[in-house]
């Protein structure tokens, strides 16, 4: 029955992703600060000296120390730098512990606390964690000062952050991959999407889209089949957070709207996935519910980043 469970919130999460475009298969309460109105607009100020005292080394819960008001622009200080690390791109999806307090106030969130780091897009993040993020590199650990119009304009529903309140984040950039990165080569096929009634398109070797033929018998429960082995590096670990192309289909014969997707997804939620190496290419088969019609999802693994 938890098997089921765990198949069934996978194949909502991977679908509903490829229909509309969102970047992430998480457990909402693991996510990165996010927010539905991203700016485009926003510029990060990078400055020289710390925005505010930091004790503690990186991997461990920070303690910070507050002096004088809080900038009113969004600022970026870098504790410690990695020249040589890869430029994080303002579409990344970015692998990362953080610390969030506001300015001379509690702490709201702390991936710490929950003793793993969480992957995220930065196109589903706060304006300023996107903008401010953006042009830091992998390795390092950053300081942000978020004003609050880059932030929770509003507060939170909770009252941790209220309207108006700057928030401050420490956070430890542990990976960053861009949108564009291919899968590895697909290795050994396994299974022959045509059986399952799947037409799958690539395009320059990458996943491009998944039509579901219209005599296809829908699922009657959620069915996940590995399609190809992969030849990447590494494996995927019971815990393991993903990096994944995926599109979708519906059993009506129709492609779901905006193409591939580049999303992070739990291998705990896909339990058949584990120990498969990125490149591994995989189907999902979902039944209809109140919230839509059958559908079927195709995700490459382009990366497993580690298990939590």
């Amino acid at each position: 029955m938890k098997r089921f469970a765990l198949a069934a919130t996978a194949a909502a999460a991977l679908v509903l992703s490829a229909c509309s475009g969102n970047s992430t298969a998480t457990d909402p309460e693991t996510s990165a600060p996010s927010t539905t109105a991203p700016q485009s607009d926003v510029a990060v100020k990078v400055v020289d000296s710390p925005i505010f005292e930091v004790k503690g080394d990186a991997g461990s819960a920070p303690e910070l120390t507050f002096n004088g008001d809080a900038p009113a622009e969004l600022q970026r200080y870098t504790l410690d730098a990695k020249p040589d690390g890869a430029e994080v791109g303002p579409d990344d999806v970015v692998y990362a512990h953080y610390h969030g307090q506001v300015w001379n106030g509690e702490k709201f969130d702390s991936s710490y606390d929950r003793g793993a780091p969480i992957a995220f897009s930065l196109n589903g993040v706060i304006p300023g964690w996107k903008h401010g993020l953006t042009g830091a590199r992998v390795g390092e650990r950053v300081e942000l000062s978020i004003p609050s119009e880059y932030g929770y304009p509003n507060g939170t529903p909770d009252g941790g952050i209220k309207a108006g309140d700057t928030i401050v984040f420490v956070v430890e950039i542990l990976d960053s991959v861009a949108p564009d990165t291919p899968a590895p080569a697909a290795g050994e096929q396994v299974s022959d999407p045509a059986e399952l009634g799947l037409t799958v398109e690539d395009a320059d070797g990458q996943l491009k889209s998944v039509t579901v033929e219209k005599s296809t018998t829908e699922p009657t429960e959620p069915k996940l089949v590995k399609l190809t082995e992969g030849t990447g590096e590494g494996t995927v670990a019971e815990n393991s957070q993903m990096i994944v192309r995926v599109v979708g289909g519906t059993f009506n014969g129709e492609p779901t709207p905006g193409g591939a997707q580049i999303i992070t997804a739990d291998a705990a939620a896909m339990p058949d996935t584990v120990g498969a190496a990125p490149g591994a290419r995989f189907a999902l088969l979902s039944p209809a519910s109140g919230q839509g019609p059958a559908q079927a999802a195709v995700f490459d693994i382009i990366k497993v980043l580690s298990a939590k």
